[in-house]
């Protein structure tokens, strides 16, 4: 994980727990970051594995009548998102017609959180209660 994946308000691993993304420094010789207003290093952060009941947090719901399992945020009445949980790939889906974008898969949850935001200039809700 490289400081430029993040912004403010991600949520990574820090030690075995969930931490927010509250500063981040970009010094040429170590990258400060500060989480719930600690300051560490980027090399300490890990970054959270997206997984089935991860995405559920997220708001998304479990697809059906897909050959593989699919989970589905709908961003408004038109465009949701889905991500496939075999592999992570996710595409865009209209009333119309889903486009899959020629980009890397989602692996992890920070990647989820920028994209939310850059569609719909608001943080992606997650409900971490009972971790």
């Amino acid at each position: 994980m490289e400081s430029k994946e993040l912004r403010l308000g991600n949520l990574v691993y820090y030690g075995e727990s969930i931490r927010l993304i509250t500063m981040i420094q970009d010094n040429p010789s170590r990258k400060a970051v500060g989480v719930d207003n600690m300051i560490t290093y980027i090399e300490v952060l890990k970054p959270i594995p997206l997984s089935g009941e991860l995405l559920v947090k997220c708001g998304f719901k479990l697809g059906t009548g897909s050959e593989s399992e699919q989970y589905c945020l709908k961003i408004d009445s038109y465009l949701e998102i889905r991500i496939y949980h075999d592999d992570f790939s996710w595409e865009f889906a209209d009333a119309r017609e889903s486009i899959t974008p020629n980009c890397k898969w989602f692996k992890y949850l920070h990647q989820l959180q920028n994209l939310y935001f850059a569609l719909t200039n608001q943080e992606l809700q997650i409900n971490l209660s009972n971790q």
